[in-house]
């Protein structure tokens, strides 16, 4: 149970903070507190014992006040079981999950990062993309391998009809499920296509679907 508050009380979250122990209950399974508070989308593993996430999302005071990074990456080994935890900067402020890992980055598998960056250069996500894919490309995950990060590009252009405060205009937040990769595509026929072809190479063996998700993703992703 990551203890869920609504993204940093920025909306109401008592039911939703629920949903963990009401499970368990009805599974019969035994119900464990993480210690910290985390949305789902703080966490990326590889499965292997590996995992990324952001300072801006879980050493922050609307989330976790009074623990440090020593602190929340004890919690999240215990919680998880996870060997190492690779830290990158986010963004504080800038979205309503203040820079979640999948913004940035998504493993493909162990050893290997997929990564965005914005097709234009605004000076904020685009820097702090750019220093993810700096700081992974140095790392090592939990069995001493260096990642291999692959870059591609997020869309140029968007539908007209889009509602742009909270959209969330990224590839990476694509759903692997059996046998198949559904990916959202923007409009922007260049993009969504070399988005495709690269999501094609890096999961062989998957069905890749493309769908317009403008409605979700103008709600934040």
């Amino acid at each position: 149970d990551l203890a869920f508050n609504g993204w940093g009380n920025k909306q109401a979250h008592a039911a939703d903070a629920e949903i963990a122990r009401r499970v368990a209950e009805k599974c019969a399974l035994p119900h464990f507190s993480a210690g910290f508070v985390a949305d789902g989308g703080a966490i990326e593993v590889d499965g292997e014992g590996t995992l990324i996430t952001t300072e801006s999302t879980l050493i922050i005071d609307n989330r976790n006040p009074g623990l440090d990074k020593t602190a929340i990456e004890r919690r999240l080994e215990a919680a998880l079981g996870v060997k190492k935890v690779v830290w990158i900067p986010g963004l504080r402020g800038e979205d309503i999950t203040d820079g979640h890992p999948d913004a940035f980055v998504r493993f493909v598998r162990p050893g290997v990062v997929v990564a965005e960056l914005p097709a234009e250069d605004d000076g904020l996500w685009f820097d702090a993309a750019r220093e993810a894919i700096a700081i992974l490309g140095a790392a090592q995950d939990a069995r001493g391998r260096r990642l291999e990060i692959v870059v591609m590009r997020g869309p140029a252009k968007l539908r007209s009809d889009v509602q742009t405060d909270q959209f969330a205009a990224s590839y990476i937040g694509y759903h692997a499920c059996n046998g198949g990769l559904i990916m959202p595509e923007f409009g922007d026929k260049a993009a969504d296509r070399e988005a495709r072809e690269t999501l094609s190479r890096l999961h062989p063996g998957r069905e890749v679907i493309q769908l317009d998700v403008d409605r979700i993703c103008e709600g934040g992703g």
